[in-house]
C-alpha cells in the first residue's frame, strides 16, 4: 500500500500543480505517516514510553493509575532553635496514597516527607512549600529542600529578612526534581532562623505534584 506522501505526489501531478508544490505535499504527506504511526502504537499499546503502560487495555483491563499529588505537613506547632538548621517532622496533615500505592508518590509521616521511591528514573517532580512562623522580626527565616534518606542538601528556598517591611511570617518556595533510578528518595523540608531564641513554626506544607 502507497504512504501518504506518494498519494499526494501522484494527486498534485494529476492537477498539474508546479514542482515545488508537489514536493512539499509529498513531504507533508510523510511527516503525517510519522505521527500516525506513532500515535498508532502508543494507543494500542501503551506506547514506546513504559510509563504510560497503565492506559493500555490490550489484555482486557486497565492497570493502576499513577497518584499524581501527594501532601504533608501538620498544623502543630513546632518549635526550632535559634540558627539551627531542624527538619519540619512529624506531619499530620497529609494526602494519604491509597489510590495508588504500588506506583504513586508516598508520604512519610514520622519524617515530613514525600516519598519518590516508587517512581522510575528520571521522573520529574515540582515541589512546592509553605511555612508559617509565629511573630518576630528579629533575623532572617530560612527554608531548604533536603533528602531524608541520605540527609543531603537539595537545594535552597526562600530566604527572608524578618525585619524587611514588606516580609511576613509566611514563605514560600518552589523547585523541580528529577528522580534518581535505584536510589530511595524523599523529600523533606529543613528551616533556620536567627531570632535569637526559640521559634515555633506554625503551620507548614509540603505538595509534589509529579509532571513526567
Amino acid at each position: 500500500m502507497a504512504d501518504l506522501g506518494a498519494l499526494l505526489e501522484k494527486l498534485g501531478r494529476n492537477a498539474g500543480m508546479a514542482p515545488s508544490e508537489i514536493m512539499q505535499l509529498r513531504q507533508k504527506g510523510r511527516d503525517l505517516d510519522a505521527v500516525g504511526s506513532v500515535a498508532g502504537s502508543w494507543f494500542r499499546g501503551g506506547g514506546m514510553d513504559p510509563h504510560f503502560s497503565y492506559m493500555s487495555a490490550d489484555q482486557g483491563m486497565f492497570g493502576t493509575m499513577p497518584n499524581d499529588i501527594a501532601r504533608v505537613g501538620t498544623n502543630t506547632n513546632q518549635t526550632i532553635s535559634n540558627d539551627t538548621l531542624t527538619a519540619l517532622a512529624p506531619a499530620d496533615a497529609v494526602t494519604g496514597i491509597d489510590i495508588s500505592r504500588t506506583h504513586g508518590m508516598g508520604v512519610d509521616v514520622a519524617n515530613g516527607a514525600i516519598d519518590l521511591t516508587n517512581l522510575g528514573p528520571d521522573e520529574m517532580v515540582w515541589l512546592f512549600a509553605r511555612v508559617l512562623w509565629v511573630t518576630n522580626t528579629t533575623g532572617y527565616r530560612h527554608v531548604e529542600f533536603y533528602d531524608q534518606v541520605a540527609d543531603a542538601f537539595l537545594f535552597s528556598g526562600d530566604y527572608s529578612d524578618a525585619n524587611a517591611a514588606a516580609s511576613g511570617p509566611v514563605q514560600k518556595a518552589f523547585h523541580s526534581i528529577t528522580n534518581t533510578y535505584g536510589t530511595p528518595r524523599k523529600i523533606q523540608l529543613k528551616v533556620r532562623h536567627t531570632a535569637g531564641a526559640p521559634l515555633d513554626v506554625d503551620l507548614w506544607r509540603l505538595d509534589a505534584i509529579r509532571v513526567r
